[in-house]
């Protein structure tokens, strides 16, 4: 037997499984266990958080400068919440959505 394999009793027979198999499966389980976890989670914030408004609002007013004035120095980009941190992508990403 090399030694990458080793013997597992399954339903009274002796199988031969390698290691790489077993990681294989246990990688899987693991991949399936952590999925269901994050969606337990993500229903249980949904339903538990209240929704506000306060981040899609801060996000708005620090988008409407670059598409109302065309102004794109971050110095002048602000919001409810203080200057425009994002990446210029957000600035494009949030402005589809104005």
């Amino acid at each position: 037997l090399p030694w990458w394999a080793y013997k597992v009793p399954i339903l009274g027979h002796i199988a031969r499984i390698s290691f790489v198999d077993s990681l294989l499966r246990s990688f899987f389980v693991i991949t399936i266990l952590l999925f269901m976890a994050e969606v337990a989670l993500n229903i249980l914030i949904i339903r538990r958080v209240p929704y506000t408004e306060i981040d899609w609002q801060a996000y708005m007013s620090e988008v409407q400068p670059v598409l109302k004035q065309w102004d794109f120095n971050y110095s002048h980009l602000r919001g409810d919440t203080g200057p425009l941190v994002y990446p210029g992508g957000f600035v494009w990403l949030y402005g589809i959505l104005f």
